[in-house]
């Protein structure tokens, strides 16, 4: 799968984790904001705003909304809403594909919440870091924002982010190569969405792992999880997912036809190219279709 794919459905998951009111309509947050006078109340309903713009993933929006927040939390002095201001710049920036000013508001979102000590923030803007300095192949800095974010979710008893950034953990520790540490990361992400009964993210758990034995040339289990991963997809109808193990199945098949001396002497691995064909052909059925509905599945 490939990386920038997964760190965006990554982002995704913690930016619609962000809640700051009840769930409401874009209509009716826009109303609100808009008869709203400047005081606290207003910013936490723009950061709503933000918060729905980032999981539409529509940049602009949400930057243009974030820049309200910001000169709204300035003018009554409220840090928190700048901080959060700040945090959404940085979603806005890495959906339009700005990993600089990404990284560069995440830190001065970073730095408010250290300043207010907010660890619900810190929290938020460790895994966002975990994140961007993925994205730029900066491991060093990935893995300890990872495992800060890890540990203050661990002391919140948030097991569900607690189980995403082990996921965010496993996937820096996959494209670093270590797939020891990188298979007990999903693993034990693994075993938490299961008990929660989050069978979507579960599946997606199963789809790395399989990732992993497949560099680990052990075909027969990256499979076996793969299939479990595709059939969790295919009951949450989640097309991201279904497309990413589509791909992950064409993948691992292309590399047991590699093994093969003679392919055109060889039915059998003709047979398991026309296969891997098959799934590179779904795969870019549902990652057409992601695309068409404007989204990138549901969380």
């Amino acid at each position: 799968m490939k990386k920038e794919l997964i760190l965006f459905i990554l982002f995704f998951e913690i930016a619609r984790g962000i809640g700051f009111a009840q769930e409401k309509t874009l209509d009716s947050l826009k109303r609100q904001f808009a008869i709203s006078i400047d005081d606290t109340n207003k910013v936490n309903t723009v950061l709503e705003l933000c918060r729905v713009y980032a999981s539409l993933g529509d940049g602009n929006q949400l930057l243009a909304y974030a820049d309200s927040a910001f000169n709204l939390s300035k003018k009554t002095s409220f840090k928190r809403g700048s901080a959060y201001a700040y945090f959404f710049r940085a979603v806005g920036s890495y959906i339009l594909n700005d990993i600089g000013a990404a990284v560069k508001n995440d830190s001065l979102s970073l730095n408010i919440f250290k300043e207010i000590n907010y660890k619900p923030g810190l929290t938020q803007v460790y895994f966002s870091l975990g994140i961007v300095c993925q994205y730029t192949d900066n491991w060093p800095d990935a893995i300890k924002n990872s495992y800060q974010a890890l540990k203050l979710y661990e002391e919140s008893g948030d097991k569900i982010n607690v189980a995403l950034c082990l996921q965010m953990i496993g996937f820096n520790y996959y494209n670093h190569e270590d797939y020891v540490l990188s298979y007990k990361a999903f693993s034990d992400a693994l075993t938490i969405y299961k008990s929660l009964g989050k069978e979507n993210k579960a599946g997606l758990c199963y789809i790395y792992m399989a990732c992993i034995y497949r560099v680990q040339k052990k075909y027969t289990q990256a499979l076996n999880y793969n299939s479990i991963g595709l059939k969790i997809a295919i009951a949450q109808q989640d097309l991201q997912r279904i497309a990413n193990a589509y791909s992950t199945a064409g993948d691992i098949i292309a590399d047991l036809v590699k093994k093969e001396t003679d392919l055109m002497q060889n039915k059998s691995a003709k047979d398991s190219l026309e296969q891997a064909l098959i799934y590179y052909q779904g795969a870019l059925t549902n990652f057409k279709a992601v695309l068409d509905s404007g989204g990138v599945g549901d969380t």
